[in-house]
């Protein structure tokens, strides 16, 4: 199997770096070839940068020695390779898998259903084929044994096809998910627009792969199940409700107050009746209430899905709202427990207090103008919190999901805090609250509808 496309990006080594020779020819042999061209319509490399061909007989094993090719995605596609004839060869079959360098095992193949699959037969005389990966098959893994796939036409399952000419090649980023979709109409000022997209949720930044240098916990997502989400616009608050702002409410709609911090157990509660301190996030507050608040300025919770597209900056998925540095303590207020995860408060000779500061006071401001969503308080969201197997994120393609049944008899709260460890601003790191009472490192923002 010859590659014909000079690909540029990750390079493969090791046991990938396959020799040219069993599909090959000897030098200065002119033989017939089959030329495949594949397509895509995926964002590149949002949803692959790694691109897997395979030669494979119709049993389902490689065609010859040099017949699996491991490629990293350039700019440039369709993606062209040339096929030339084993000297003696059954029927063959070609199979394409594009996918993110995240979903990868040690031996760098897909360790997750969750890529572009597809596969088809050769025709029998060599000749320019093509072969289209496309987002509507998403997920939808080649089967060999029983010799289907799944048709990019309309997403049903079918035998393989036989591969011919395609005048209609795949144009990266023309899923019709691909666009961003802007807000319509006037965004309140203290809120920002997000625009809509699609994204993996749970899933890290294709290029983010790391180890925790201070513990050495790997900070992988479990990668088998990541669902689909298209999410329409929306806006979301640039703060996190103040304590200003909610006392402001409540007296206007009569809304349940915060806990106080004069309580016990209420040190670190935000809420002090006897001094106001009006830039604090307010905390200490029920998920019942925090929704009330929203609701009572024509807003909203944002749901699990929302918050976590906006923390990492829509397509990009970065790991933190900042980016992809991993200096937690210089972005956002984390690790300043009282107790443990205090790691935060050593700065400049200096120890910091615990407990929440002002909202305004902080670097931690992401692409959208979003401030807050790494540290601070963590923020109670609009679903209940159900593992990513459940039948509520079932579904090749999610829309605006949100799950109201939990599994677990857990509330899904989001984003990291200020007792928090580092690994909690991670925006994949998913929160969960046994039941709705009041914590001191869970407060609240609320969302907008914009489509």
């Amino acid at each position: 199997m010859r590659i014909r496309s000079e690909l540029g990006g990750l390079a493969i080594a090791g046991a990938l770096a396959l020799a040219q020779t069993g599909c090959g020819q000897a030098e200065g042999e002119q033989r017939p070839q089959w030329l495949v061209s594949v397509s895509t319509d995926a964002a590149i490399p949002q949803f692959g940068d790694r691109l897997l061909l395979e030669v494979l007989q119709a049993d389902g094993t490689p065609a010859c020695p040099g017949c699996r090719r491991l490629l990293g995605v350039a700019a440039d596609w369709p993606v062209t390779f040339g096929i030339v004839p084993p000297e003696q060869h059954g029927r063959l079959l070609v199979r394409a898998r594009l996918y993110r360098t995240a979903m990868a095992g040690a031996d760098g193949l897909p360790r997750t259903a969750r890529v572009i699959d597809a596969a088809g037969w050769l025709p029998d005389t060599p000749s320019s084929v093509s072969l289209a990966l496309a987002m509507r098959c998403f997920g939808e893994a080649v089967e060999l044994a029983s010799k289907t796939t799944c048709q990019p036409s309309d997403g049903s399952r079918d035998d393989f096809p036989m591969l011919s000419p395609d005048t209609r090649q795949l144009e990266p980023g023309s899923w019709e998910y691909s666009k961003p979709a802007p807000c319509s109409g006037d965004v309140p000022d203290d809120m920002e627009c997000v625009v809509g997209g699609a994204f993996l949720l749970g899933a890290p930044n294709p290029s983010f792969l790391f180890q925790s240098s201070s513990s050495g916990d790997d900070l992988y997502e479990d990668l088998t199940v990541e669902p689909l989400v298209v999410l329409s616009p929306f806006a979301l608050d640039r703060e996190e409700m103040t304590v200003a702002r909610y006392l402001q409410l409540a007296d206007e709609h009569g809304l349940q107050l915060p806990v106080p911090a004069t309580a016990i157990g209420g040190e670190f509660c935000t809420y002090d009746p006897s001094s106001v301190q009006g830039s604090l996030p307010v905390n200490c507050i029920s998920r019942d209430a925090a929704r009330a608040a929203c609701e009572a300025q024509g807003r909203r919770l944002p749901t699990e899905a929302e918050w976590e597209y906006a923390a990492g900056n829509g397509p990009a998925e970065d790991p933190f709202p900042w980016g992809i540095e991993l200096d937690g303590c210089s972005h956002a207020i984390l690790a300043r427990g009282d107790d443990v995860n205090k790691e935060c408060r050593a700065s400049n000779g200096k120890t910091l207090p615990a407990g929440p500061v002002p909202v305004e006071s902080t670097p931690d401001v992401n692409d959208f103008g979003l401030r807050n969503l790494g540290g601070s308080v963590a923020e109670w969201v609009a679903d209940a919190h159900a593992d990513y197997r459940d039948d509520c994120w079932a579904g090749q393609l999610l829309i605006d999901p949100r799950c109201d049944s939990s599994s677990t008899g857990y509330f899904a709260a989001r984003g990291g805090s200020w007792p928090g460890s580092l690994r909690t601003a991670r925006v994949t790191e998913r929160g969960t609250v046994l039941n709705d009472r009041p914590n001191d490192a869970i407060g609240f923002r609320c969302a907008l509808s914009a489509d």
